[in-house]
């Protein structure tokens, strides 16, 4: 039945006798009027169409042949039909159309009227959570306390300095004369609990610091049963929910998005991007963790809200599917422990060969009584024990451990701090690991601002090994009316703020700028740190008065401002100025004119045009997030100097949008950390290869590895492009470094992966959580 009301959609047909496919090939046009698809879909859904047609329609299976899982499969994230004879088709929850998804979720939903929607009932609710269990992860297994006090002890050198003891006690007892080899056996057990001890707290210590990592999901979230809205514990949320989510909250379970205004949601801790996302309701990626039609359980709601129906919860979560796979990692033994296991055996073996051989000789040579051969022998056998390595090491074990836990370095057993000196590859993630997780202002172009010869130039906004604002930027933003221009744009048309603070003043101007927290989008902020370094933007933005504002939104793509009071910091004396950002295409169509030196309004024209649309491309090349920015002054002549704040409505179009004027271009990037590029200089003298990871797009992630001398050869993307040779014709010989894209990880050949593991330089981009682990 499911098949058949999905077929509907794909342009195919049945009888009502489920007698075999009949297979009428789909077109596009027909995905184009599915609900809830959009132009940008039709092709996916006409892929999908289209595999149904080779997978279904060719083969003649009857429906009734087809079996629908109960729920999404947890490694692929799609609802997965499969046939008898072996045949299966996948189509992911994400990207089926509203009317499938909804049949297949049971509930009352409609993606054109939400107003409308029910959701599920109560009594549903209650039947899928007793079916399904609650919307929890399934905890680790906990191994009692003294359990892993007694793991402790169970290792090979714990095990030969257990024997040397006994061995001493049964000496001394053949000799009670001789009390060192009692003593001796009573040390070897202290040194034995000591040691143990150490490896037991030093593993407590790391668990503790792992076990604070929770609390992910909100207290309490708003759910529609019934058509009516109330609130209830994440737990009890189950497969086709409609809840709410809002700026601040965490995200309960994954829902796919059935309306949003706005939303931003932080990915960091699944991707690695650094920069809160976008959502929409619209498809946008086959790959689920790419499309933007889905907010995943744990991640941050940073701006706006959304309306959204539960596709996964629990172990089937994104975030779920992670920790089981973490989760199902045994491990394998350290290398010192694999040197211990080898060291403990010659010694075995060399000390019962010694001592038997001793043991033969004194009878038989030495003719020496049983007893007396024994208690030769026995000593031989506890003189070979290094009765005072194990403590040694574990006590350099520990040092190193502690010094490491002060670098904010989690270690989980003594044996895996050696483990380090024989590291040959580290996979580094990029974002808060190579990166600061934080956006900053890195360049601008200014046109009026251009170099001895005339040409455009870029203005750098942060020094290379530090976070400050080199002289010479400081000198241009505050020192040339164009600079000026620039700068005021990206303060006044902002609403990010330093935490803690009323208008914007940092509580204390001790606090570091870089490090101190701010409110507001990571852009904004960005800017808003710059703006901190380079001048009194506080005074600034007091000394002004915003009038009217338009946020920043996903349709527009520009935020837009007017204040009053900017007269005294401007050479033309215009006191009222409307200020625009955003897009840097979107800020140009809304331009005609551009400043030129000595603040010169020069009418845009193809060669200006030209010259935006180089410095534009230049600067995302290098991996960095470009916005535009464009001011009006309102003067007498505009008609506007003077009129009511109240005037200004942008739904009545009485904001002017039109005959702008382009002040400039100022791109943001998650800078390296400062410790880096040494770090990574030293790994390589030590000749350890390291590997970047990330989530991010394949230019961002090759630009911050050239930053941090991960790659520092050519690619054969670049090769290619300078000799003006096709890509496949590139010999791999002369290849140093190589970018690969997450999406080809699962069907590259053996051959394949040779080939990329042998080039030294390697950068894995557009990672999913699931290859990293």
């Amino acid at each position: 039945e499911y098949m058949g009301t999905s077929l509907d959609h794909f342009g195919m047909s049945i009888n009502a006798e489920s007698k075999p496919l009949l297979g009428k090939r789909p077109t596009t046009s027909v995905y184009s009027t599915v609900a809830g698809a959009s132009a940008s879909n039709a092709a996916l859904y006409d892929s999908i169409g289209n595999a149904l047609y080779r997978s279904v329609g060719s083969g003649g299976r009857a429906v009734s042949q087809w079996s629908v899982a109960s729920r999404p499969r947890l490694d692929t994230n799609t609802v997965q039909f499969h046939a008898p004879d072996g045949g299966k088709l996948d189509l992911g929850v994400h990207q089926m159309p509203w009317g499938d998804l909804i049949r297949f979720l049971d509930t009352d939903i409609n993606p054109e009227n939400l107003k409308g929607s029910r959701g599920i009932s109560e009594f549903a609710a209650s039947s899928r959570l007793t079916a399904n269990g609650p919307n929890v992860m399934t905890p680790p297994k906990v191994t009692p306390e003294w359990q892993k006090y007694l793991h402790a002890y169970a290792n090979m050198f714990m095990f030969l300095l257990f024997v040397a003891s006994i061995l001493c006690f049964i000496i001394y007892r053949l000799n009670t004369k001789n009390s060192i080899n009692l003593w001796l056996g009573v040390v070897l057990l202290i040194v034995i609990f000591l040691t143990s001890t150490m490896e037991y707290f030093q593993s407590r210590a790391a668990a503790n610091v792992m076990a604070q990592i929770a609390g992910l999901v909100s207290s309490s979230t708003i759910v529609v049963r019934d058509g009516v809205e109330r609130q209830v514990p994440p737990a009890e949320l189950v497969l086709g929910d409609v809840i709410r989510v809002r700026a601040g909250d965490r995200v309960p379970a994954d829902i796919r998005l059935l309306w949003t205004n706005d939303m931003k949601v932080d990915n960091a801790s699944l991707t690695g991007e650094a920069e809160p996302q976008l959502r929409f309701i619209e498809t946008t990626s086959a790959e689920m963790l790419e499309t933007a039609n889905v907010a995943f359980s744990g991640t941050l709601v940073t701006d706006g809200e959304g309306i959204g129906v539960v596709v996964h919860t629990g172990d089937a979560c994104m975030i779920g599917q992670i920790a089981g796979m973490a989760a199902s990692d045994k491990g394998q033994r350290t290398p010192l422990e694999i040197e211990i296991s080898r060291f403990v055996r010659i010694i075995g073996i060399i000390s019962a060969i010694l001592s038997s051989t001793i043991f033969v000789l004194a009878i038989f040579i030495g003719k020496d009584t049983v007893a007396v051969s024994a208690y030769d022998a026995m000593g031989l056998l506890v003189a070979n024990v290094p009765q005072g390595l194990p403590a040694t090491v574990a006590i350099t074990l520990f040092i190193a451990a502690k010094r490491m836990r002060a670098s904010n370095v989690v270690v989980k057993t003594l044996q895996q701090v050696e483990t380090l000196g024989s590291v040959s590859v580290i996979c580094s993630d990029k974002t808060g690991t190579l990166t600061q997780n934080r956006m900053t202002a890195s360049n601008c172009w200014i046109p009026a601002a251009t170099g001895s010869a005339g040409e455009d130039v870029f203005v750098t906004l942060r020094e290379a090994t530090s976070a400050a604002v080199p002289p010479s930027a400081i000198q241009v933003l505050t020192e040339t009316p164009h600079g000026r221009s620039l700068l005021h744009s990206l303060t006044l048309c902002s609403r990010s703020k330093f935490a803690g603070t009323s208008g914007g003043r940092m509580t204390s101007m001790a606090t570091a700028i870089e490090s101190a927290q701010t409110i507001g989008d990571a852009t904004e902020s960005g800017f808003l740190r710059l703006a901190a370094k380079v001048f009194d933007f506080e005074g600034h933005r007091s000394a002004t008065e915003k009038i009217f504002e338009v946020p920043f939104n996903s349709l527009n793509k520009f935020q837009l401002s007017i204040h009053d009071g900017v007269g005294p910091t401007r050479t033309d004396g215009v006191n009222r100025v409307l200020y625009l950002k955003g897009a840097p295409e979107i800020v140009l169509t809304k331009c005609k004119y551009y400043y030129d030196d000595g603040m010169v309004r020069r009418e845009i024209d193809a060669a200006f045009k030209a010259r935006f649309e180089k410095q534009y491309k230049t600067l995302g090349s290098m991996g960095e997030r470009v916005l535009g920015f464009s001011e009006l002054p309102l003067d007498a002549a505009t008609g506007l100097d003077r009129v009511d704040p109240a005037h200004f409505d942008f739904e009545e179009g009485t904001v002017p949008l039109a005959d702008l004027v382009f002040v400039g271009l100022v791109s943001l990037i998650d800078p390296p950390k400062a410790t880096v590029p040494a770090a990574v200089e030293m790994c390589r003298t030590a000749g350890i290869q390291i590997i970047m990871m990330t989530g991010d797009h394949p230019i961002t992630a090759e630009a911050i590895a050239r930053q941090v001398g991960i790659i520092v050869g050519r690619t054969a993307e670049q090769i290619a492009a300078e000799e003006g040779i096709p890509l496949h014709a590139v010999d791999q010989s002369r290849v140093d470094a190589v970018v690969v894209h997450g999406t080809k990880i699962a069907s590259m050949s053996a051959d394949e992966w040779e080939s990329v593991l042998s080039k030294r330089e390697v950068v894995f981009a557009r990672m999913s959580p699931m290859h990293k682990v």
